[in-house]
């Protein structure tokens, strides 16, 4: 089920101005807060438009919030192995542990992490999980018990997530983002082992 937003990126023509700031605005509000937290007032703030063109350009909240998860959930290294999604995922924690917020897993993971437990939009989240990263996790592991390994990889992952919101002073240290590599690393060879 992809979006309006989506659909017309995917058609090749170009949404208004407005349209691709409300829709970075939102991103960036649902991928900072919970989607309780955020009004479609903040988003056309953020956007610098009015509310009455969020609503016209996307209909709801639920709909837009729908739009950022299918547009981040619909984005992913392009790993064909095990061991390419193993380097990727490397490489990507490890910035994210030296400070570098702007890798593409980052944003998939604070959406989990903040909109999850919404009763609202927790199917949205799930289903856009299930269909999008857990189906690739699962065709680049090795048999059997995949969808298990592949859970046990992203809870690590989210896990890590909440670890850096509560504790950002210690998980910069160096020691302390080694020791979490090291883990990341020998979960890595136990999912990856057939």
């Amino acid at each position: 089920m992809d979006s309006p937003f989506m659909d017309a990126l995917s058609s090749g023509s170009s949404p208004p101005e407005t349209k691709v700031r409300i829709f970075a605005a939102a991103k960036k509000l649902f991928t900072t807060k919970s989607y309780e937290s955020v009004s479609m007032r903040q988003i056309a703030a953020a956007a610098s438009a009015n509310v009455s063109l969020v609503n016209r350009y996307f209909g709801s909240k639920e709909a837009l919030f729908t739009s950022v998860v299918h547009e981040l959930f619909s984005r992913k290294e392009a790993y064909a192995t095990f061991e390419q999604m193993r380097e990727g995922l490397l490489g990507n924690v490890g910035d994210f542990l030296q400070g570098d917020r702007t890798n593409i897993v980052l944003p998939v993971l604070r959406i989990l992490l903040f909109s999850t437990f919404s009763p609202a939009v927790a199917h949205i989240v799930r289903d856009s999980f299930s269909s999008h990263y857990m189906q690739f996790a699962v065709s680049t592991l090795p048999a059997p018990q995949k969808r298990e390994r592949a859970l046990a990889l992203f809870c690590y992952l989210t896990g890590l997530m909440v670890l850096q919101q509560v504790f950002t002073q210690e998980l910069s240290q160096k020691s302390v983002a080694n020791y979490m590599m090291g883990e990341l690393n020998a979960l890595l060879d136990r999912i990856g082992s057939k």
